[in-house]
């Protein structure tokens, strides 16, 4: 393909249980589209990409219930396991605990240093976790730009959806270092 589309979103809404205040006003729905292509100059694109993973914390954010393993029924209307599940403290701790780390090895594996980073585009989760890995990273507040404080965790339409303001408010320039995660 010379151009591919790559669209992310969600439709949290439906997914939260609306009397639990501990969960629901962290979701919100959305989504965004990012369209790649090739470049003839090899300074600018994707300079490097790595992929994390660890399905040994999979309990801490989860939906119990439904899908293919436990297909929705009645009981699951009374066990409201199809409502999303978090352990917020556990998923704070994993995410500046290991998101921090990738960061870093991406940006070393890349062949620059965190000072030659312009903005960091972060997954909007929350806004705790955002200042926690900037302060670790040593950025100002305005290189991590945040939109949470007006959509909520708009979980896979984070990243396209901050870059679109970001490109609305004129704060995209040519030559920019700009890391997503």
């Amino acid at each position: 393909c010379k151009y591919v589309l790559v669209v992310g979103g969600d439709c949290l809404s439906k997914s939260v249980d609306w009397s639990d205040r501990s969960i629901c006003v962290l979701f919100g729905d959305g989504a965004g589209a990012v369209v790649l292509g090739p470049t003839e100059n090899h300074d600018v694109g994707i300079l490097r990409s790595s992929l994390f993973s660890n399905g040994g914390e999979a309990d801490i954010l989860i939906t119990k219930g439904g899908g293919s393993r436990h297909p929705f029924d009645v009981a699951m209307l009374e066990d409201k396991s199809h409502f999303i599940y978090m352990n917020g403290k556990s998923v704070f701790k994993v995410a500046v605990n290991t998101v921090v780390p990738a960061i870093l090895e991406v940006i070393r594996e890349a062949g620059f240093q965190v000072s030659d980073v312009d903005l960091l585009v972060a997954h909007q989760a929350n806004s705790r976790i955002l200042e926690v890995m900037r302060e670790k990273l040593g950025l100002k507040p305005e290189q991590v730009p945040m939109n949470l404080d007006r959509y909520g965790n708009t979980s896979a339409g984070t990243i396209p959806i901050l870059l679109q303001e970001l490109h609305e408010e004129g704060r995209l320039k040519p030559g920019m270092l700009i890391v997503t995660v």
